[in-house]
């Protein structure tokens, strides 16, 4: 199963890609209100569930964060226990100006 959360903030450079999912990083040097810990606490949660999670952005254009859960996790998900499919779930979040 893959869920996908975008945005459509500041973006994230391909540079600072993997850095944001280590715990209390955060690319904006305090400038936006943040702890750091979101994506990491993310990164956990799917990591323990025997799936990945990654982000796809451009500067200025948002971003996507994916995360792919193991079947294992989408058993546990889908009370039918269909997991003969990928389900694709998209979250769409306005970050106010």
């Amino acid at each position: 199963m893959l869920i996908c959360v975008r945005d459509n903030g500041i973006g994230v450079p391909t540079t600072h890609q993997q850095t944001i999912f280590r715990v209390f990083e955060r690319l904006n040097g305090g400038e936006r209100p943040g702890t750091g810990m979101g994506l990491a606490i993310c990164r956990r949660i799917v990591e323990r569930h025997g799936g990945r999670i990654w982000l796809e952005s451009e500067p200025g254009r948002g971003a996507a964060s994916t995360s792919r859960w193991s079947a294992r996790a989408s058993e546990q998900i889908d009370p039918d226990g269909d997991s003969r499919g990928m389900i694709r779930r998209s979250l769409f979040w306005r970050i106010p100006p």
